[in-house]
C-alpha cells in the first residue's frame, strides 16, 4: 500500500515539474490521454539498481527538471529510494495530424441553391398544372356554350348592355339630384334593378313642381315607371323602398285595379299618374 501511494504522489509531482508535459494536443483529449498513461506506466515501471543511467539517448531536455526520487522495491522487503531524473521515463509526443479545413460554408451554399432550384421547379411545375387545368374547364364550358347552352352568357351580355346604356344616358340635373330618362322598355321590376344597378332607384315625385319636372323629361303621348306602387297593401300606396307618398296626381277615374292586377304607377306626359300591370313593359325614371 505505502508502495502504491509512493507511485502516486510520485507521478503526481512528476507532471507538475514538467509543466503538463501532455498539454501540446490542443483539444485531442484521447492522444493526450495516450500520453499520460505511457508516462504513468513507466513511472510504475521504475528500475532497480543504482549507478545505472540512460542519459545517453535523452527523450527530453533536461533544462530545468527537478530530482525525483522513485521507490525500487526490493524481494527481500527494504525499500531503496533513488533519484530518478524525470526525462527518462518520458517517450516522445506523437505529432499531431493536422487536417486540412473544409470550406463549410461552400458546401453548404451549393446546397442551399440546389435546394431552392427543385424548390423553384416543383412550384413552377405545380402552376403550370393548375392553368392547364383551368383552361381544359374553360374550353369545356365553352364547348357546352356552342352547343347551344349559352343561354347565360347571353342573359350576362344583355345585363351589361343594359348597364352601359344606363351609365351613358343623358342626365337632368334639379338641385340636388340628378335624373335620367330610359327610353327602354322593361317591367317595373327590372326597372327598380336597373335604376339600383345605376346607383340610385326608380323616380319618386315628392310635390307638384317635381312631379311636372319628371313629366316634362318625357317625350309628348308616352309615359313610364316611377317608384310608386300597392304591391303589399292594396290601395295603400308606398314607393320602392317601402317608404310613404304624401304626394299623387292620380288621372280621372284612377287608380281603377283594373283586372284587379294594376299595382304599379305610371307617370305620362301631361303628369298625370294611372295604375298598370307590373309586368308590361314600359319606359322608366331613375333617380339618384
Amino acid at each position: 500500500m505505502l508502495h502504491l501511494l509512493f507511485l502516486t504522489l510520485t507521478t503526481l509531482q512528476l507532471v507538475e515539474a514538467q509543466g503538463k508535459l501532455c498539454g501540446t494536443y490542443g483539444n485531442n483529449w484521447s492522444a493526450e490521454i495516450r500520453c499520460l498513461r505511457a508516462l504513468l506506466s513507466q513511472c510504475q515501471g521504475g528500475r532497480s539498481g543504482s549507478g545505472r543511467d540512460t542519459r545517453s539517448n535523452p527523450v527530453f531536455p533536461r533544462q530545468d527538471y527537478r530530482p525525483m526520487y522513485q521507490p525500487v522495491y526490493k524481494p527481500e522487503g527494504n525499500h531503496h529510494f533513488e533519484r530518478v531524473e524525470p526525462w527518462r521515463f518520458y517517450t516522445t509526443a506523437a505529432p499531431t495530424t493536422t487536417v486540412a479545413p473544409i470550406d463549410v460554408c461552400s458546401d453548404c451554399e451549393e446546397k442551399v441553391k440546389a435546394s431552392l432550384i427543385d424548390d423553384l421547379d416543383s412550384k413552377y411545375t405545380k402552376l403550370e398544372a393548375d392553368f392547364d387545368e383551368r383552361m381544359r374547364a374553360l374550353e369545356q364550358r365553352l364547348d357546352s356554350a356552342g352547343q347551344g347552352n349559352n343561354f347565360e352568357l347571353e342573359k350576362e351580355l344583355r345585363g351589361l348592355k343594359k348597364k352601359l346604356e344606363l351609365l351613358t344616358s343623358r342626365l337632368h340635373h334639379r338641385g340636388n339630384k340628378e335624373y335620367a330618362y330610359m327610353e327602354r322598355k322593361e317591367s317595373w321590376y327590372d326597372a327598380s334593378e336597373q335604376c339600383h344597378l345605376w346607383g340610385g332607384r326608380l323616380a319618386k315625385p315628392n310635390n307638384k313642381d317635381e312631379n311636372v319636372y319628371l313629366a316634362k323629361l318625357l317625350p309628348s303621348g308616352t309615359n313610364a315607371w316611377i317608384a310608386i306602387n300597392d304591391i303589399q297593401n292594396e290601395a295603400h300606396f308606398v314607393d320602392d323602398k317601402n317608404g310613404a307618398s304624401n304626394y299623387t296626381r292620380w288621372s280621372k277615374g284612377q287608380p281603377d285595379n283594373g283586372n284587379h292586377n294594376e299595382n304599379c304607377v305610371l307617370i305620362h306626359s301631361n303628369s298625370e299618374w294611372t295604375d298598370e300591370f307590373c309586368m308590361i313593359a314600359r319606359d322608366f325614371l331613375c333617380e339618384r
